[in-house]
């Protein structure tokens, strides 16, 4: 038992699975490239007239699109950050947790963009900030599933058994 809360997961080995405190590069990794994008989003939103610096095949694709990229790439770093970055029930909770930091980011970015001149903010953008969030969300945790999946079928598959053998130790 970890902190005497909740047992230890013993198929993932890693600190965040026990409760345990992480370290500080550990937390830099998961986290860091999150805040690094948030403050990316933050910069691009406070810009006028962000056509004249986005390259023009970009600036021919739906607004709602890239909307809903832009914030799936948000979606799948909240993910990672929550899922692996994080200890303890945020970390058991991370597709949901993940999808509404996407979501009320996405809100505080429509907020922001109704101060900046030339700049409009609507519920429809939002919408596509909390769906593009949603789907990149999805998208890592399903991949991550089918990693660790294969990783585990690779590792009962004890090398210098016959096929048939391995698959009796499943």
């Amino acid at each position: 038992m970890s902190q005497g809360w909740r047992p230890c997961n013993e198929r993932e080995k890693s600190p965040a699975a026990c409760g345990a405190t992480l370290p500080l590069t550990h937390l830099a990794r998961y986290w860091a490239p999150l805040a690094a994008y948030a403050a990316l989003i933050f910069i691009l939103s406070s810009q006028s007239h962000p056509d004249e610096t986005l390259p023009s095949f970009i600036i021919e694709a739906s607004d709602k699109v890239l909307h809903a990229a832009e914030y799936a790439i948000f979606g799948a770093l909240s993910y990672r950050a929550f899922r692996w970055g994080a200890t303890g029930p945020w970390r058991t909770h991370a597709v949901v947790l993940a999808v509404v930091a996407a979501s009320v980011y996405g809100l505080t970015d429509e907020i922001h963009q109704w101060f900046v001149p030339d700049r409009e903010s609507s519920w429809q953008d939002w919408l596509a900030d909390t769906l593009g969030g949603a789907v990149g969300v999805l998208v890592v945790r399903a991949a991550a599933d089918w990693w660790i999946a294969g990783r585990e079928s690779r590792a009962y598959a004890a090398p210098g058994l016959p096929r048939d053998d391995a698959e009796e130790i499943r």
